[in-house]
């Protein structure tokens, strides 16, 4: 505590960013001004009407049907939970739980916020529309919060798919632009959407309980049917 404050002290200036960076350009302006009036509760008769045109209720249903795809936003985990599980179901494939590799006692039970975001069991099926969780390649688009979809999951030659853990996610990234995976025909691996597939290995995280040193590997993935608000501002 008494570190931390004198680091604190130890700032000689403030720094107020006063240019929005997110809802850039002419065109967004109007959304702008928006996002500026909800924020102190002062919102305008024109902002309330760009706002609620968006509204689904008032929507027809092709207009709705463009949102189909979309990233649902909660306030909530559980919310999110319950949303991302309904539609791994639909999807009617068969789904295992990757569960994560640990060291150190208790390191199994901790939270994902204390394990860089790795969950202890990652639910996977063919066909789940995923989350990238680490930054891989800024330069070919693999970034925290990449969008995707599984295309299939390996194991090691010779494991038991029921017992042993995978070795490796294929996903087609929605914004991946480098080298693809080669085939056995040495040809480029793509989805039925025509998306570059990239193998997405387990990412080992190190992390402290109190006074014991733990780590967790875990594919850094989560299903991504839709996310909290707090992890929609990270990837705008």
């Amino acid at each position: 505590e008494l570190v931390g404050f004198s680091a604190y002290r130890a700032f000689t200036r403030s720094v107020f960013l006063s240019v929005v960076e997110r809802q850039r350009g002419a065109d967004q302006a109007a959304f702008r001004t928006a996002l500026e009036e909800l924020r102190k509760a002062q919102v305008s008769s024109a902002s309330f009407e760009l706002l609620s045109r968006w509204v689904a209720a008032v929507l027809s249903d092709q207009e709705t049907a463009l949102f189909k795809n979309a990233l649902r936003i909660y306030a909530t985990r559980e919310e999110v939970r319950q949303y991302n599980y309904n539609h791994l179901s639909k999807l009617k494939a068969p789904v295992i739980q990757a569960e994560a590799i640990h060291t150190g006692q208790g390191a199994k039970n901790a939270p994902s916020e204390q394990t860089g975001n790795l969950s202890a069991k990652l639910p996977l099926c063919k066909g789940a529309k995923v989350m990238l969780l680490r930054n891989i390649s800024a330069e070919m688009g693999l970034v925290n919060g990449s969008q995707g979809t599984v295309y299939d999951i390996g194991w090691a030659a010779g494991a038991d798919v029921r017992n042993d853990p995978p070795l490796v996610v294929m996903v087609g990234f929605d914004d991946y632009d480098g080298p693809g995976f080669l085939d056995e025909n040495r040809e480029e691996l793509r989805d039925s959407n025509d998306r570059k597939v990239i193998p997405i290995l387990r990412v080992n995280q190190e992390f402290m309980l109190g006074s014991t040193q733990c780590s967790r590997a875990q594919f850094p993935l989560t299903i991504s049917y839709a996310g909290t608000v707090h992890k929609a501002q990270g990837i705008t």
